[in-house]
């Protein structure tokens, strides 16, 4: 989020980018609203649903990916790429490092939900230590299939993976 704020333009590969997954959160408002924005995705219907798009393409991801970086030159996307390259590892560790002192989510103003579920059960862990324990007790080889909902929201924070197609979440656009 903390990345993606600051992106023009946006290419968003195969994803329908839903109203969850571009809400503002963590008290910010991530989503760069004045991004240009390509959405490629295989249902023409999903294509500017959420957000509008300057140019939509109905088709296969992967086959527009090839056909993009089939037309970049050798040297496209040299320019300060180390520069771009630290702010992402200095931006991902920041967050990892916030995310081992968060224990439970604060309560939205005019509500008291959380401080009440933890007066209540004191003894029960929070969504956010139960992400920890299962984070810290996965095989790097793992495959996470989780359900839309509130703890699954919270949950995308905390897997990381090598490779893709290995966290399989409703409405997400990242992992």
């Amino acid at each position: 989020m903390a990345l993606i704020r600051d992106a023009d333009p946006v290419l968003a590969l195969g994803t329908r980018l839903n109203p969850f997954s571009t809400l503002p959160g963590y008290g910010m408002e991530y989503w760069p609203a004045g991004a240009a924005m390509i959405q490629v995705d295989v249902n023409p219907d999903r294509i500017g649903l959420t957000k509008p798009v300057t140019v939509g393409i109905f088709g296969d991801a992967a086959k527009v990916a090839r056909g993009i970086l089939g037309q970049l030159s050798e040297d496209a996307g040299d320019a300060d790429r180390q520069a771009r390259r630290d702010r992402i590892a200095q931006t991902k560790s920041a967050w990892a490092q916030e995310l081992t002192s968060m224990d439970h989510e604060d309560d939205d103003p005019g509500t008291a939900w959380n401080e009440r579920a933890r007066a209540a059960k004191p003894d029960w862990m929070s969504p956010r230590m139960a992400w920890r324990a299962i984070q810290a007790a996965l095989p790097r080889e793992a495959i996470i299939s989780s359900d839309i909902g509130n703890n699954c929201a919270i949950g995308n924070a905390y897997p990381s993976f090598e490779e893709g197609r290995k966290y399989l979440a409703p409405g997400l656009f990242c992992a």
